[in-house]
């Protein structure tokens, strides 16, 4: 990743600090370390080298061909074979001025950030929109994705779809449809395990905040298309 963001992204390395000794070069076990304690440092590299807006999308081809995940599954295949992602929202604690909090404050009783994203079957977030109000519709922020045509949100091509919607009323389509869906779950669950600081926000600024969220899903990102072997992922990927 050191290497990525020096020859793609121009980082530089600081009066204090080289660039290989930079927390984003140090490997799974260090990064998730320095991800955690030195957040602010890591928002920085990723926001300002434009990093972060070049992995959470899908690949290039995903209107061409059917996700590995279906295509090798019996269950799946060919039923789903149209499915590019699934598209689902979570909350992350927020940390707001007592006078800004009521409309973040929902079901759980405190300030909370919600997240729309989309997600494909490899356990990667192919777009997500981080900091609306607790108490917004997920179909309101899911029609704002499909109303802004800035934000790049992944259409399907023709008859493809995300796993949003269920096409027939079949009790083993829903069953499998639901299955699928659970994509979402554990890929939210793989990248809040990984990152403590999703679990408890520190005091900054909300727009920091959401800038948090969007790096913990980069490099969650970077983790899975880049690394041979990670131990969160191999877990989720046996449930």
């Amino acid at each position: 990743m050191c290497d990525d963001l020096k020859n793609c992204y121009g980082l530089k390395g600081s009066r204090g600090m080289m660039i290989h000794e930079e927390p984003m070069g140090l490997g799974i076990d260090w990064l998730k370390i320095c991800f955690n304690t030195l957040v602010r440092r890591s928002i920085d590299i990723f926001t300002k080298c434009w990093m972060l807006y070049d992995i959470i999308k899908p690949d290039s081809n995903y209107n061409d061909v059917v996700p590995e995940y279906i295509l090798t599954s019996r269950k799946y295949y060919p039923f789903f074979k149209d499915y590019i992602g699934a598209i689902d929202g979570t909350h992350v604690k927020a940390r707001l001025p007592r006078d800004k909090q009521t409309k973040y404050i929902g079901r759980k009783g405190f300030p909370t950030q919600n997240i729309m994203a989309a997600i494909d079957f490899n356990m990667c977030f192919i777009f997500a929109w981080a900091g609306w109000e607790e108490t917004s519709h997920d179909t309101r922020i899911f029609g704002e994705a499909l109303r802004r045509l800035e934000l790049k949100f992944p259409h399907p091509r023709g008859g493809k779809q995300a796993a949003r919607i269920p096409k027939g009323r079949q009790e083993k389509f829903n069953y499998l449809h639901s299955s699928l869906r659970n994509i979402v779950k554990r890929t939210f669950g793989v990248c809040k395990a990984r990152w403590a600081i999703l679990h408890d926000m520190p005091y900054y600024d909300f727009y920091d905040q959401v800038k948090i969220v969007l790096a913990s899903m980069a490099v969650h990102n970077y983790i899975r298309k880049k690394g041979s072997s990670d131990n969160a992922f191999d877990i989720a990927e046996q449930e």
